[in-house]
């Protein structure tokens, strides 16, 4: 298993963030996520034989929220340097 933070962009209550660990809960291979509303982040720990980071920016991006660097704006993409952080 890997452990990685993504900067999560566009949450601005509780249901929000809600809204993204249950997005990242229900993708196959991933075993846990956390949403930090305060820190805008979301670390996860998944199979990364089954499940990518891109996909992942994919589901929160499709829940309606952006993935970005640390006070970036939401158009950031995934495939930009410094978008997740690991710590693991």
């Amino acid at each position: 298993m890997k452990r990685e933070t993504l900067y999560v962009t566009g949450m601005s209550c509780t249901h929000c963030s809600a809204r993204v660990e249950s997005v990242l809960k229900e993708l196959p291979g991933v075993n846990s996520a956390a949403v930090d509303l305060e820190g805008k982040t979301a670390s996860v720990e998944y199979d990364e034989d089954q499940v990518s980071l891109e996909t992942m920016a994919k589901a929160i991006e499709d829940a309606g929220y952006g993935v970005g660097e640390e006070d970036s704006p939401a158009s950031e993409t995934p495939k930009k340097k410094g978008l997740f952080r690991r710590t693991g």
